[in-house]
């Protein structure tokens, strides 16, 4: 799969897990890389116990290389439900280190690209280790940060999505994905957000032109003209139409 989709300008990066400390088996103490007894209490576990952390970073390593050798270009991350799991700061331990992911899983290349962690306010709160209360210098990474998940709900729509993405921009992240484009009861609420910091430096995105996409079609070429009106190339290719003479 990484072979077909090396150079596709469509995939930024792959992730191996989304919050994989969900599934974390939180009592169990160990070396400096797994033990993971210091979460306990903070809401890791909360997909059932099933994990221990040495399992979790092997796999992460394992992928991580294979990916690398068939890519060396690909970039690849995780994203942490917190930021607890990715920092040492805060009294924190940075467990997808590339220390930690080498002692573990014992691949040189089965490391991460950049550093991805997940912030939601609870109960109308940032919780105080939350880069929206820190600049991404706080967290005293060697590696690009990027907030994978944040909401403005919760008790703190006094944040509007103009704020948050210019304050997060201001504070040095490599990028921010907001939970949703359109949240249901603030409608507009993370476009205009993203349409705040389009433009400045260190962003690569516009709202007012489609993007130049070189056609990634192999050598012998290829069309996406649907046959008919009725059903899209997309809908033929999930049936598995594609060596039909009619497409």
């Amino acid at each position: 799969m990484v072979q077909g989709l090396k150079g596709e300008p469509g995939l930024l990066a792959w992730e191996i897990f989304n919050e994989p400390e969900g599934f974390l088996q939180v009592d169990v103490a160990g070396s400096n890389c797994t033990d993971v007894s210091r979460l306990n209490g903070t809401g890791a576990g909360w997909a059932g116990h099933t994990l221990s952390m040495d399992k979790i970073l092997k796999y992460v390593n394992w992928s991580a290389a294979a990916i690398h050798d068939n890519d060396p270009g690909a970039l690849v991350t995780v994203g942490s439900w917190s930021e607890r799991p990715q920092t040492d700061s805060f009294g924190f331990k940075n467990y997808y280190s590339d220390e930690c992911l080498r002692t573990v899983g014992g691949k040189s290349n089965g490391t991460l690209d950049f550093m991805q962690i997940h912030t939601y306010a609870w109960n109308g709160q940032w919780s105080s280790s939350s880069p929206i209360n820190n600049s991404v210098s706080a967290y005293g990474l060697s590696k690009p940060l990027v907030i994978g998940e944040f909401n403005h709900m919760n008790g703190v729509e006094s944040q509007s999505g103009e704020y948050l993405y210019r304050d997060i921009y201001d504070k040095g992240y490599a990028g921010a994905w907001g939970w949703d484009l359109l949240e249901s009861d603030l409608s507009s609420y993370l476009l205009p957000g993203m349409k705040s910091i389009s433009g400045l430096p260190r962003t690569n995105f516009s709202f007012t032109s489609k993007p130049s996409v070189p056609n990634t079609c192999n050598s012998s070429g290829c069309t996406d003209i649907a046959p008919d009106s009725n059903y899209t190339c997309q809908q033929q290719a999930s049936w598995g139409k594609c060596g039909e003479s009619f497409m």
